[in-house]
């Protein structure tokens, strides 16, 4: 008698999944097309494919961080120090 498998997750757009053929590695989803589900890193990056078989909820995700700015100065910038070509 075959074991009855799992139902597959369908997961929401934005949704914190983890890829079980990825060593569980978490992403969001973003979508299916033709066949793949498409998952985002979580700090952003490109994109990679699995197989919606693979999708498995995330029970406890990860609370939500504020967002940061992408580049940090590493000096307040100084308004006189600026200066402009004159033409």
């Amino acid at each position: 008698m075959p074991i009855p498998s799992a139902p597959q997750h369908q997961p929401r757009r934005g949704e914190l999944v983890a890829d079980a053929g990825n060593n569980n590695i978490h992403g969001l989803y973003m979508d299916t097309l033709d066949g793949e589900a498409y998952l985002r890193p979580l700090q952003g990056g490109v994109e990679w494919t699995t197989s919606p078989a693979n999708l498995r909820p995330v029970p406890h995700p990860l609370p939500a961080r504020p967002a940061q700015p992408a580049v940090r100065r590493s000096k307040p910038r100084d308004a006189n120090s600026v200066q402009l070509a004159s033409s």
